[in-house]
């Protein structure tokens, strides 16, 4: 899988998919998504240094996850962790492999010392997936969304990159990253 930086051109698929009933519930958009505004959005980032949005493709080219790392404090060295994959491949690991890739990129380019994140308490498959990486549930806000017309838990995970360490070397079948022009 290659990690690269997000660019105009992926933003009809990243729309696409944060439409999907089986992707917008778990993140923190509220559908529809319109092309329009996501340009917008993009454009208005695009000199943002706090924020690093990104691309997983698989090997052959094929849009695998979206993800990025938001609210980058160059100070503390901490950031919000997001990630959605391809609604079509989902339990091939792909989240997996796209979290550990984001995550080697902030700790080993950024020099992150915290990626922190939110998960929905229901999200049972992407709360296995961050534990699995080396993230550590520090701790729930309850009823802090409403999904449909129930109120739901948010987990807050950390990684510190000390525990990044220690789990990188578990990392069987990992590639490494491959990045086209990232800072």
């Amino acid at each position: 899988m290659k990690l690269r930086r997000l660019e105009k051109v992926d933003l009809p698929t990243r729309v696409d998919w944060a439409n999907n009933p089986s992707i917008f519930p778990f993140m923190s958009f509220t559908p529809p998504i319109s092309l329009e505004n996501t340009i917008v959005w993009w454009e208005n980032n695009q000199k943002n240094n706090s924020r690093f949005d990104a691309v997983f493709e698989t090997d052959d080219g094929e849009y695998a996850a979206f993800g990025g790392l938001t609210g980058i404090d160059p100070i503390v060295r901490k950031a919000e962790f997001y990630i959605f994959a391809n609604p079509d491949l989902h339990g091939r690991g792909i989240g997996t492999e796209a979290t550990r890739m984001l995550c080697q990129y902030g700790f080993e380019v950024l020099q992150l010392h915290k990626i922190f994140l939110f998960a929905n308490e229901s999200n049972r498959v992407a709360r296995r997936v961050y534990e699995k990486v080396g993230f550590t549930l520090e701790g729930v806000h309850r009823d802090e969304k409403l999904v449909g017309e129930t109120f739901e838990g948010r987990c807050y995970y950390g990684l510190l990159a000390c525990e990044y360490q220690k789990t990188e070397l578990n990392m069987s079948g990992f590639n490494g990253i491959r990045v086209n022009d990232i800072p």
